[in-house]
């Protein structure tokens, strides 16, 4: 090397071939463990390192190490497969929880990879585990301050298999508590999201989670210097609708504050309303297409909120805060709500109903204000029917 620079001398040359029958490691034996390499030209090549694992498994690591830029570079290809991995966490002390034990059971990876003193990288990424199947590539930059990308893509994800069942949760959740001994629960984890830096890429094509189905799940984050860039997160079929949600969170390690948009649509919204838990005093298919859309922000303890809902010719808009959302729900809104057919909303619960006679459909605009917490709502609406005159006003406590 010359002023520091990492080189290989060009006029070395040779070549290793190392093969061991078999090694005893924890327990249990590595077979067939070899390594084949030369050097020549100033370049060292990893023709092969291999070997088989409990498990039935196997990995093998080829490749070439030279100088870039006068520091070390390592380009090689990955393959490793498995018949059993849980097996092989196992033996190598890796505990995966409660996991049923028909997951994490067949696996493959074919990987390309690259790294320096200042990054690692994969890309070409191939791998499967189970009946999932993981592309794309990731990049970790060698740093005071921990910096990774990834841009992945799966193709389908069932968590209802990976997790735990109710009796093994109900069972950890007893020891958590039991382990807590009443202490004081611990600092929120978002404090965590300021040590590092990140962007994050993430496509899945079927996600399944508490027996609902998702498909055309995208995600696509930004995490520097502890603020949180949510560039697009979003489902494209969630219960027969759409969800788009992008903004931004401050501060992660101090004062949180957040600002966000959101936006669903729905063709029928029963499949939605029927997701949130939401009943309606009809069918939820007579409200037509259905649209949410604004903005959702705050900071700890307060959420404000400028929403707009479109169900068929209606639209309500609710705009106001919600204090302690998480301990002691105070809500403080203002309503509108108004739609150019009475009859319109009045067929939502009769679909029979027509007007006594011509002329007599008119709109109708409703607004309010809600306010108070779970022990006591009280909600004052003040309403006009065709006539900007005709104002009736209602308090309801």
């Amino acid at each position: 090397s010359a002023g520091g620079a990492f080189a290989i001398p060009a006029k070395l040359a040779g070549s290793l071939n190392l093969g061991i029958e078999a090694l005893s490691y924890r327990g249990s034996i590595m077979r067939q463990a070899q390594i084949a390499a030369t050097v020549a030209g100033g370049v060292v090549t990893l023709e092969r390192a291999a070997v088989l694992l409990p498990g039935g498994s196997d990995a093998a690591l080829s490749g070439r190490l030279g100088s870039h830029q006068g520091q070390p570079r390592f380009e090689g290809t990955l393959e490793a497969a498995s018949d059993n991995l849980r097996a092989l966490l196992d033996w190598l002390a890796i505990d995966i929880g409660p996991v049923p034990k028909d997951r994490v059971r067949k696996f493959t990876l074919l990987t390309r990879l690259r790294a320096s003193p200042a990054l690692i990288e994969i890309y070409g990424l191939d791998s499967r585990l189970d009946t999932s199947r993981l592309s794309g590539g990731a990049a970790y930059a060698l740093r005071a301050r921990p910096s990774f990308s990834t841009d992945f893509a799966i193709d389908r994800l069932n968590l209802d298999a990976y997790l735990p069942t109710a009796s093994s949760g109900a069972q950890e959740g007893g020891k958590s508590a039991a382990q807590s001994g009443g202490r004081e629960a611990a600092a929120s984890p978002l404090a965590l999201l300021d040590k590092f830096d990140t962007n994050i890429l993430l496509k899945l094509g079927h996600l399944t989670y508490n027996k609902v189905a998702a498909r055309g799940v995208a995600l696509d984050i930004g995490l520097l210097g502890g603020n949180l860039k949510v560039r697009r997160a979003s489902v494209k079929n969630l219960a027969g609708a759409t969800f788009e949600l992008s903004g931004n969170a401050r501060d992660l390690a101090a004062k949180i504050s957040a600002q966000g948009k959101v936006k669903v649509t729905a063709k029928n919204p029963t499949g939605p309303f029927r997701l949130a838990g939401l009943e309606l005093p009809f069918p939820a298919e007579r409200l037509g297409r259905f649209a949410l859309d604004g903005s959702i922000g705050g900071v700890p303890g307060r959420l404000d909120l400028d929403l707009v809902v479109r169900a068929g010719r209606s639209r309500l808009s609710a705009k106001g805060r919600l204090a302690d959302p998480l301990t002691d729900p105070k809500v403080e809104m203002a309503l509108d709500l108004g739609n150019p057919s009475h009859s319109n909303l009045i067929r939502l619960f009769d679909p029979a109903f027509k007007p006594a006679g011509k002329g007599l459909d008119a709109s109708l605009r409703v607004r309010g204000k809600l306010a108070g917490s779970l022990d006591g709502l009280e909600l004052e609406l003040s309403t006009s029917l065709a006539k900007p005159g005709d104002v009736v006003a209602l308090t309801l406590t």
